[in-house]
């Protein structure tokens, strides 16, 4: 006689785009860059639209809006300030779920990514990662959620360290790189040479910060001067003053 068979039953596992035909999903997104550069300016504006079409294109999804934070660190939710106003939203019932890039534009810091993630859960609130295509309302990815965040987290502490040490290595030998441009100065024969037209503009900054101590009302007032910003647009960031 053969021995009995065993069989082991593998639990489903979620999908982040099953809805139930009765109830529709309320849906935002969370998209970040790091950086003010040309390319990484094309990635935030890419974001943002690839992620409104993708909400629309779902039928049983409501598209709340897009929460955008550019040219800001992930590494501290803090200076997020879109961030922070998105989980404000979740807490006030405006949002059923979430969609992003990857985990470490949603946070570079591991515990802040497991916080949010368990917060947001407990509210019945899933985030939904592309990249890594992982769905946060599956209690099945906690683990590889949690080591997926410590290398993003090591990834960005690895390269400030990495670009930190080549601008030493080259300020000791007098070259003179800039990441991108420095409002206030011009870059001439290796040499920095100061704007005289952006030098107001930052004196300007600097004199209002002194008196008020708000990075918010430099931004209003340069806005309300019709000052453009430093890639020559009309919105002012408070990332870009500070």
């Amino acid at each position: 006689m053969s021995p009995k068979k065993k069989v082991i039953e593998i639990p489903a596992t979620l999908n982040h785009e099953n809805t139930s035909a009765s109830k529709s999903l309320r849906v935002s997104a969370y998209c970040r860059v790091s950086t003010d550069s040309d390319e990484q300016e094309n990635s935030y504006e890419n974001q943002v639209a690839n992620y409104k079409k993708y909400i629309l294109d779902h039928p049983n999804w409501i598209f709340v809006g897009i929460y955008a934070d550019k040219g800001i660190s992930g590494k501290f939710t803090k200076n997020r300030p879109d961030f922070l106003k998105m989980i404000n939203d979740c807490r006030q019932g405006k949002i059923d779920r979430i969609v992003t890039k990857s985990i470490s534009r949603f946070a570079r810091n591991t515990r802040d990514s497991i916080d949010f993630v368990r917060l947001l859960r407990d509210m019945q609130i899933g985030v939904f990662f592309e990249k890594e295509n992982l769905f946060t309302l599956d209690s099945h990815t906690d683990l590889i959620l949690t080591i997926l965040s410590s290398i993003a987290e090591e990834e960005s502490r690895n390269l400030s360290t990495n670009i930190k040490w080549t601008y030493k290595k080259q300020s000791a030998q007098g070259i003179i790189t800039l990441p991108h441009k420095s409002f206030g100065y011009d870059l001439k024969n290796k040499n920095l040479v100061i704007n005289k037209h952006e030098a107001k503009i930052v004196r300007l900054i600097f004199d209002t910060f002194e008196k008020t101590g708000r990075a918010s009302d430099v931004v209003d007032l340069l806005k309300t001067m019709k000052i453009p910003s430093p890639k020559n647009k009309e919105l002012w960031y408070k990332s870009s003053v500070i």
